[in-house]
């Protein structure tokens, strides 16, 4: 029984010790801290329906350094912050063809989807030949976006012990239709791309970071 309590015991001080441990979470351990309850209006997006948000925390005295991450749901949720002056970007986290780069500043955190294929809308390979007009387009081509909303603040408002977010669509979502064309009874599926897009953008501004253009 001795080393079964002895085990037991161990087990209880290794849970403590962990969770008690933020370095998974910021690794700022000189940085003063509290509990921060963070709210989300979703006035300006109101058919936004993401299964949750990231929040990213960037105390302004320490620059290009690993933000503090929380994962809320879209309603909201307590959190640990900075109690020091603080940038903040948040964004919804289920995004699967959105990447991110530069995550430890402010200003050059972005958003990019990867390069891809101007087939890659039917979801199967093709083996076929492309239109004669893309052999005229020297863009790079990337993947469909998924859906993000992004929300960001040079200066972090706090009241009392609470923030509201306001996010906003960051993505395009087009509608086209095609008429004129006959012989069309057999195809069963078919896709377009779109020319002169942004590759990506600053999540702190909602601006593209460069003049590239791409072909969707």
């Amino acid at each position: 029984m001795r080393a079964v309590y002895s085990y037991i015991i161990s087990l209880v001080l290794y849970a403590s010790a962990s969770s008690c441990c933020r370095c998974d979470i910021h690794c700022q351990p000189d940085i003063p801290d509290g509990d921060l309850t963070v709210m989300y209006d979703w006035s300006l997006s109101p058919d936004a329906h993401p299964e949750g948000m990231a929040i990213l925390l960037y105390p302004v005295a320490d620059e290009n350094t690993r933000p503090w991450r929380h994962d809320v749901s879209p309603s909201g949720g307590k959190i640990e912050a900075p109690a020091v002056p603080t940038r903040a970007i948040t964004f919804n986290n289920g995004t699967e063809s959105v990447l991110f780069d530069h995550e430890n500043n402010f200003f050059l955190y972005r958003a990019y989807t990867d390069t891809g294929n101007l087939t890659d809308g039917l979801n199967e390979a093709y083996s076929g030949s492309l239109p004669a007009s893309r052999h005229a387009v020297e863009e790079r081509v990337v993947r469909q976006p998924d859906m993000l909303w992004r929300y960001a603040a040079e200066t972090m408002e706090v009241t009392g012990d609470s923030t509201t977010f306001v996010p906003t669509q960051a993505v395009a979502r087009y509608s086209y239709t095609v008429t004129g064309i006959e012989g069309l009874d057999g195809v069963a599926r078919c896709c377009a791309a779109i020319t002169g897009l942004t590759p990506g953008i600053l999540m702190y501004s909602g601006e593209t970071y460069d003049t590239e253009t791409v072909t969707l």
